[in-house]
């Protein structure tokens, strides 16, 4: 594949995702003037979005008794293993591509705050709910 072909094929995939991945592309990195500025930028919210999730990860393991806990570990650990990979695949076409910093971190900041989400409904669930961890339980 050309260096043309990657470059036009990563700005399609960047042009386009801000749509689906709402909030994850920060208006401040569209501004950005250099790549390794868009890099930076898209890694910044990278981080911060993993930061919230950690956060939301927290909370909830806080709210769990012990053995939900390590569920909730060995879940968020196999997580953290789907995200890399699915990642390395989604972003596979900018490879070798000076753009591909900013595709891959804005792919991890989707699946962060899709990750987030989950997590946060787990938190936030009414009494009673059987789909939610140690709601239903006897006590």
């Amino acid at each position: 594949m050309n260096k043309t072909t990657v470059i036009t094929r990563a700005m399609v995939v960047i042009l386009a995702c801000p749509v689906a991945w709402g909030k994850v592309w920060a208006e401040n990195c569209l501004d950005a003037d250099s790549q390794s500025e868009m890099n930076f930028c898209a890694s910044n919210e990278a981080k911060e979005t993993d930061r919230e999730l950690e956060a939301v990860y927290k909370k909830l393991l806080k709210k769990i008794d012990p053995e939900d806990q390590a569920r909730l570990r060995a879940a968020q650990s196999a997580w953290v293993v789907y995200r890399r990979k699915q990642c390395e695949f989604n972003t596979s076409g900018s490879i070798g591509g000076s753009i591909h910093p900013t595709v891959l971190a804005y792919c991890y900041a989707y699946f962060a705050e899709q990750q987030k989400k989950i997590l946060q409904e787990q938190l936030e669930c009414e009494e009673g709910n059987l789909s939610c961890a140690g709601h239903g339980r006897s006590e």
